[in-house]
């Protein structure tokens, strides 16, 4: 509610994955972080609340498939993707998808 404005239910947990990337603005900071993805079908607009997060984009799962390979040859500053993006579709794609598909995500497992 806090960063997108929505109350979204009945979201399921796919993968976890770690990650770290150093701010290109300051390489002093860095996050090292655990990445979990979970997966919701929500049909409402979202509004995100710029005090909690930077950006909000919404693009379709082959566009970043695609793209996230040419991105990371950018300098960091200049890249489309958050660091953990570029974590997730660096993975093996048949991963991604199970994690991504309808089915992962249904309540009953199915």
């Amino acid at each position: 509610m806090d960063d997108l404005g929505a109350v979204i239910k009945g979201w399921k947990k796919t993968l976890s994955v770690s990650y770290s990337a150093r701010d290109p603005r300051n390489p002093r900071y860095c996050e090292n972080e655990l990445l979990h993805l979970l997966v919701v079908k929500h049909c409402c607009p979202f509004h995100m609340n710029t005090k909690n997060a930077y950006e909000l984009m919404w693009v379709e799962l082959k566009e970043v498939s695609r793209d996230t390979a040419a991105d990371l040859k950018k300098e960091p500053i200049e890249r489309t993707y958050a660091p953990w993006v570029h974590t997730i579709f660096a993975l093996n794609p048949e991963r991604i998808r199970e994690a991504l598909s309808p089915a992962t995500s249904r309540r009953d497992g199915r």
